[in-house]
This record gives structure tokens, sequence and C-alpha cells, in this order.
């Protein structure tokens, strides 16, 4: 249960901007061209003018809550075969769809659906229900690429009465054949090697490039073990690709983040994130800032939250308002992050009212929350 903290006890640097206002402004040229008149409209440019070069959306923990799946949520209105929060994933498909510019992805960062069940047949119908919302909505036949990651409620199980989540056996196998759509890589690692991989990892944490920039999807919950990634194959891939890129800019997304909504690393035994293993907390966050990775954008944790650690000039991001029942704060919706053509990189928490009951019908319009400048040099210390 952890807000964004206004103070930072925990020596976190929180660096708040304004909201970006780009105001443009046209002049009017008349050419005269035989005896007619054309009107031709020229916009005005300055050596100094700062646009969008592209832009992304992330968002994770979409899925209703355990304690809806009951009779009142089964006869609902709003009840839908996946286990979505239906209201709040159409909602946050619209928004996306009215931004400016149109992002290039929309990354959803695992706990797309409730699953987390030693029963198979209900990882598979609702991944299918899924696929099903996404491609009855108009963003499916826009520009924007959606990308998937797995979450625990993808890829583990638990059973009463202590809840203990375990590893799906089958959850690899039945993720690469139902979500192959929105998978974009295949360079990850295979079984065995450095990581000691249980099971093929290369369509699920694997990276690619876009616009000069590197991006890196993270599996967060391997079959070796809750919360473990294959950190020695992330950490080899960000250093070959910072060796070869002087410049351009690295973000790591995956489910769980390596620090919690208090800034912490210390690991929870009832529900570990990363941090179960400090070292590999360490490791990975050594590797983002010796590489001036910006950011990695997580979710999880129900709530909207960023920072960074003390002494880091990379942030985390928890992007798990989606729609899940809240931990904290008293908004659902999305971030969206936009990297400008003068190098820097700014991010956006959008959000809306939570209506009651979670799941019911969208009761105010989205806005922008909070806003960040999460650009890695001018963050540095």
């Amino acid at each position: 249960m952890y807000s964004k903290p206004t103070t930072s006890p925990y020596r976190f640097v929180f660096r708040r901007i304004s909201k970006l206002l780009i105001v443009a402004v046209a002049m009017m040229v008349f050419v005269r061209c035989n005896s007619a008149q054309q009107q031709k409209e020229t916009p005005l440019a300055t050596s100094d003018s700062v646009e969008v070069k592209y832009s992304f959306v992330v968002m994770g923990c979409n899925r209703i809550s355990w304690h809806d799946d009951d009779a009142a949520w089964k006869n609902s209105k709003y009840y839908n075969e996946a286990h979505t929060n239906l209201n709040q994933l159409m909602a946050t498909f619209d928004d996306a769809m009215k931004l400016n510019p149109l992002p290039d992805y929309f990354f959803f960062v695992g706990d797309l659906v409730l699953a987390e069940s030693q029963d198979t047949s209900k990882l598979v119908n609702q991944l299918k229900a899924w696929k099903k919302l996404y491609y009855e909505h108009a963003i499916s036949k826009s520009k924007i690429k959606m990308v998937a990651v797995p979450g625990n409620h993808e890829f583990l199980y638990s059973t009463p009465p202590d809840y203990k989540e375990v590893p799906n056996e089958y959850a690899n196998e039945i993720w690469l054949r139902l979500m192959s759509d929105f998978i974009v890589g295949n360079n990850g690692p295979g079984i065995g090697g450095p990581d000691s991989l249980l099971k093929d990892e290369s369509q699920l944490t694997y990276s690619f490039d876009h616009r000069d920039d590197h991006f890196v999807l993270m599996n967060t919950d391997t079959y070796n073990e809750p919360g473990k990634v294959p950190v020695d194959w992330i950490t080899n891939d960000i250093n070959t690709w910072r060796a070869g890129h002087k410049e351009g800019h690295i973000f790591l997304m995956g489910h769980k983040p390596a620090y919690d909504a208090k800034g912490l690393a210390t690991g929870d035994s009832k529900d570990p994130g990363l941090a179960w293993n400090r070292e590999q907390v360490n490791l990975l966050w050594s590797a983002m800032n010796k590489n001036r990775s910006e950011a990695m954008l997580s979710a999880h944790e129900h709530l909207f939250w960023a920072g960074q650690p003390a002494g880091s000039a990379s942030w985390q991001i928890i992007a798990g308002n989606g729609g899940t029942t809240l931990d904290s704060g008293d908004y659902f919706g999305f971030t969206e992050v936009k990297v400008m053509t003068d190098g820097t990189v700014k991010a956006y928490s959008h959000g809306r009212p939570v209506p009651s009951p979670d799941y019911g019908a969208p009761t105010g319009s989205t806005t922008v929350r909070d806003t960040f400048d999460i650009t890695w040099s001018q963050n540095s210390k």
C-alpha cells in the first residue's frame, strides 16, 4: 500500500517539470503567379524548435482483482471471459488513440488477465478472450504496435491455503503460441547459459532497436523461480549495445519492478519483486547507470509511482494502475513517454477517476496527473 512520496526519507530525487507547451506559429506567404494569386501557409522555422521524435505508452495490471471474482462480478454486465477491467481497458485504448502524436508502441507490461491457476485452460481461454477484445477495438487497426510481456498472473499459479506462487510449467508454451502477434523479438537467451535457464527465453526476454534507441523486454518470472530474470543476458545486452552506440536512449520493461514504490529493493517474502535477490537488482541497476539507461518501466504494484534510487540517474517507473484495485492512489490510467528531437525524454502519467465498483463505468475524463523529465544526462549525480 504505497503512494508516491513528496519528500524523500529514502534519499530519492524527484524532478518534476511543468507541462511542456509548444506553440505553433505560422505566417502566410503570398505568391503571385501570372494573373492568379496563390496563398501558402508556411510554419515559422526556428533553430531551437523541439518536436516529439516518437512516443510510446506503458501500462500493466488491468485484470480484475481476486475479490471481484465472485457472484457480483460474474453477474455484472461488465463481466468478460478475459477477466479484465473492460471499461478501463477500452478507455485506455481510446485515450491512446487520441494522443498527439500517436504512440509508436503500446507496451502492456503484464497481468493482462486474472488466470494464475494450475488449470491452464483458464490461461488459454482468458488470453484468447483478451485478444478478441483487442482486435475488436480500433487500436488494433491503428499504427500503434501492441507489445505484451507476461506477468505473474500469466506465468505463475497459486493454491490455498498459503497461495504461494509457483511457476506454471506450461505457461511459456501457451504464451508463445497465443501471444505471438505481440512479440517483437527473438534474440533472447536459450536454455542453460550463464543464467542457467530451465526454459527457452529467447522470445520472452529480448531486445530491439527503434529510432536509434534500444528497448529491452524482460520476463520477470522465468520458470527457474518467481522474480528471476536472465540478468547476465540483460546486462551483457545493454553493455554491448552502448559500446556500439555513443548516443541513444535505453529503456527496460518488465512486469515486476526492481525498486518498489517506497524506493526500496529489500524484497518482500510475501510478494517478492526482482529484489528477492538483491544481487540481481544491483547488477541490473549498475548496468543501467553505467550505460546511461533512462528507466525501467514496470507494473505489479497497483499504482503509479516514479523515482530514482539514491545515487542513480536511472528512473524506476511503476505504471501498475491499469485497472486492478489500487494499492495506493486515486486514479486508473497509463504512462506516456515522449522522446524529443533535442534528446530529452518526458514521462506523463495520464489518469481518470476510479469508479465504484472498480470495473464499473468510468466516471470522469482522463487528464495528465504528473509529469517528469527522465532524461538520463539531466538527472545524473
